[in-house]
């Protein structure tokens, strides 16, 4: 039943017949509590990090309902924030799987991966039904998105947009790669192999970055299972330098123009101009789940928290995100830290950490590195 309900939550769709449909994000929300209640009656992690997530929950709840209050005559309410605002919640109250729970994410994972991977050859292969699935059921943000990706051959799959599908491939090839080194077989390092080419095929700055990434978390992992001095340095060496020549040579087209990029969200002429003028004026308070038309949400999760709950509320929220990183994967190594790094780095250009698929990936991610970590521990004791 849990790996069932997990598979059709990952794969639910956004639209019908085209139509993107809002309304169905009830149903992956309530999918999301039965899998988040399933987890926390079995979990492993020590409950002093839960009850900080607890507290920060409620001072989160309360900045948004008094953000409400304050701003309700200046426009509508959006119910439809209500259901991201819970599922908010759900993704910071997340709590590790333990091994049986892991076991059968792994399962899920490789139930989904399958599915993505037929979707993807799909596409670059041209079957017209298989580009129909997608453009019926996966459209979202706006009507032409999707039928725009398809036409550029580009394998978005249930994700939509190349953006988040280049950072959905990224989280789902790390984990692969944690569950090849787990001991879990070499289908999971094919699937993280297709994964790549499919950021590569997404062929935007995103994937280019997220490709970066991906080769960086691959060094770091290397750097974390040897234990020669010399191989060691030069792996860090070649971790530093390769990261400094990849961060100077797409800067510039990371920053963008007026018209793509960093610059196109955040330059004087941006998208967001008027919510950051929003919450220049209004440091402390946002607002809530009121709706007003000259304000613009949705390319930056870091602005969109400003504006909905303010300051404080987007410190909280942050620091509960990072708490739940710390219960759902551990101590960090440097490979692990390389992957958090971009959730944090992601919400620049998207408010990832709200988005209804991202709760997904964080298990798949989390079952992944408590899977290799127990097979790192079982060979330790072994070697002793």
């Amino acid at each position: 039943m849990f790996i069932m309900l997990f598979v059709i939550g990952f794969l639910l769709p956004s639209s019908l017949n085209s139509v993107i449909t809002p309304s169905l994000l009830l149903g992956d929300f309530f999918i999301s509590v039965l899998l988040a209640a399933a987890l926390f009656s079995n979990c492993i992690r020590p409950r002093q990090l839960f009850s900080v997530s607890i507290v920060l929950s409620v001072l989160l709840c309360l900045f948004i309902v008094l953000s409400s209050a304050i701003n309700l005559s200046s426009g509508v309410a959006t119910f439809g924030y209500v259901v991201i605002f819970l599922k908010i919640l759900i993704v910071s109250l997340l709590v590790c799987p333990n091994y049986n729970y892991a076991l059968r994410i792994y399962y899920s994972y490789l139930c989904v991966s399958f599915v993505l991977v037929f979707l993807g050859v799909g596409v670059l292969w041209k079957f017209d039904f298989v580009s129909s699935i997608i453009e019926s059921w996966y459209a979202d943000f706006y009507d032409l998105l999707v039928p725009n990706m398809i036409a550029a051959d580009r394998p978005v799959g249930v994700f939509a947009s190349h953006s988040i599908a280049a950072f959905s491939y990224f989280v789902l090839a790390v984990s692969g790669v944690y569950y090849y080194r787990a001991g879990f077989g070499f289908v999971n390092l094919i699937f993280s192999f297709v994964f790549l080419i499919y950021i590569f095929f997404l062929d935007s700055y995103t994937s280019y970055f997220m490709m970066i990434l991906f080769f960086c978390f691959c060094i770091s992992l290397f750097y974390t299972l040897i234990s020669n001095v010399f191989i060691k340095v030069s792996c860090l060496c070649l971790f530093v330098c390769f990261g400094t020549v990849m961060v100077l040579a797409f800067a510039p087209y990371m920053l963008g123009t007026d018209a793509n990029g960093f610059m196109s969200r955040y330059g004087d002429n941006g998208v967001l101009a008027s919510a950051f003028n929003f919450f220049v004026n209004n440091p402390l308070i946002g607002l809530g789940i009121i709706k007003v038309p000259s304000v613009y949400l949705t390319d930056s999760g870091y602005l969109e928290s400003l504006v909905r709950g303010g300051l404080v509320y987007t410190i909280v929220l942050y620091f509960s995100y990072i708490v739940c990183m710390f219960r759902l994967l551990g101590r960090f190594d440097l490979s692990l830290f390389i992957v958090v790094f971009s959730f944090f780095c992601f919400e620049i250009g998207f408010p990832i950490m709200s988005y209804e698929r991202t709760f997904y990936l964080l298990l798949i991610l989390s079952s992944a590195v408590l899977l290799y970590k127990n097979t790192k521990r079982k060979k330790l004791y072994e070697e002793n």
